[in-house]
């Protein structure tokens, strides 16, 4: 019902559901609302065009889904199958599928066995989101004395943490940029529960505090120093 045309009763049912999300303070599916709403607001129209703006929707809703699919792969797997690889995988596979509309890699060239005649190596250096899936697997795959296996996962962790440097450099870049161009930082770090707040945040920052950052790993990661990165 989610993905109803938002049109008519539709439309009303649409902000009764959002209004009742803010009143209770449920941000996760008022997300999953907006989420909707934004794939709704595709006119038959727009899905013939091939402009630059509608691509460039069209992949930030992809990251968005994505990233909101990979938070729960990963929250089942650090909860309830932790010594289990088969939801590791799963969130391995949406890491890597993060940027496959950015043109950095086809599809499926990680494969289904993680074989390297199949992987182009680039994925992992692009995609910080590997790291954590990877150190999981890696620990599994060590605790079965697959070495073969281990060593495997290690060669591609090495990449997924240059690619989670190199984020947090440009991260830490956009930010020196912004305090040089407008001499202050927001009131507003992205830990604002006021249910208020909700309607006023961009998704994608709704998305990265109440799904992402459910799981502490996530979190730890995101606030982690070079040093630490680098160690």
């Amino acid at each position: 019902t989610l993905f109803l045309p938002i049109g008519g009763t539709s439309s009303e049912l649409w902000n009764e559901a959002t209004k009742r999300c803010i009143d209770v303070k449920d941000a996760r599916f008022y997300s999953l609302l907006r989420w909707a709403a934004d794939c709704a607001s595709f006119s038959s129209d727009d899905s013939k065009q091939v402009s630059r703006g509608i691509i460039e929707k069209l992949r930030r809703l992809k990251r968005e889904m994505n990233s909101i699919s990979y938070s729960s792969y990963f929250y089942g797997a650090e909860h309830f199958a932790k010594d289990q690889p088969q939801l590791w995988k799963r969130c391995l596979d949406v890491a890597l599928s993060m940027n496959e509309d950015d043109g950095i890699f086809p599809d499926h060239v990680h494969g289904p066995k993680l074989s390297k005649s199949s992987i182009q190596h680039n994925a992992y250096a692009t995609t910080p989101q590997t790291v954590l899936p990877l150190t999981n697997m890696i620990r599994i795959a060590q605790s079965k004395g697959n070495e073969k296996r281990s060593n495997e996962l290690q060669l591609f962790l090495t990449a997924g943490c240059i690619a989670a440097v190199s984020d947090k450099l440009e991260r830490l870049k956009r930010e020196l940029e912004g305090a040089g161009s407008s001499g202050s930082s927001s009131d507003d770090d992205g830990t604002n529960t006021d249910s208020s707040s909700m309607e006023k945040r961009p998704l994608g920052q709704l998305i990265q505090q109440y799904f992402l950052h459910r799981s502490r790993s996530i979190a730890e990661m995101d606030q982690m120093t070079l040093t630490a990165l680098l160690s």
